[in-house]
């Protein structure tokens, strides 16, 4: 194995630098730069990669590296409130445009709200559409028909279009916002 790809520092001439540069096996590691930098640049050796860990272990803290502000659990419960609801409409008026509509209209406000992952919104809001009408047909007289139940799965299609175009106006106005 050649020396002079191993610690650059000793290279013999500019195409060997240019060499170990191209030598991906190795090329070292982000905090080991600063020592390579360095006695290239003929700074004393091994003093940058203690200064480096030294340095990374002062900014080191004991808290989360992005601490949340707000939970998601009420915008759970909301999405969940929201698919109940409309799981009970359609039961009531077995209308499939009008649950639809309801279904869009609530993933397009959680994903408004919290446009981070809008696929999530209407994976809560259409699970229980379906869920509210298997309690309907269990607990109460009104019976919905097959169709209607089969009519309450596709309430995710119009969901996922209501919860990315929430979160699309939501990044837009947020960019809007900024450029004032």
């Amino acid at each position: 194995m050649r020396e002079d790809l191993i610690r650059p520092h000793r290279l013999l001439s500019g195409q060997a630098l240019r060499d170990w540069l191209h030598f991906p096996d190795f090329f070292p590691a982000q905090n080991a730069l600063g020592y390579y930098r360095d006695a290239l640049l003929g700074g004393s050796r091994g003093d940058s990669l203690h200064r480096d860990a030294k340095s990374c272990q002062d900014r080191m803290t004991t808290e989360p590296v992005s601490p949340r502000s707000r939970s998601d659990a009420p915008f759970y419960s909301l999405a969940a409130l929201a698919g109940i609801g409309t799981g009970w409409v359609d039961v009531e008026t077995n209308d499939l445009l009008f649950t639809a509509l309801l279904v869009l209209m609530a993933c397009m406000l959680l994903g408004w709200l919290r446009p981070r992952w809008p696929w999530r919104w209407v994976i809560v809001v259409a699970m229980f559409v379906p869920l509210t009408e298997l309690a309907a047909y269990t607990i109460l007289t009104v019976k919905p028909t097959r169709g209607q139940a089969y009519g309450s799965l596709l309430t995710a299609l119009p969901g996922m279009a209501g919860a990315y175009g929430g979160a699309v106006m939501r990044r837009v106005m947020d960019n809007l916002r900024e450029r004032k």
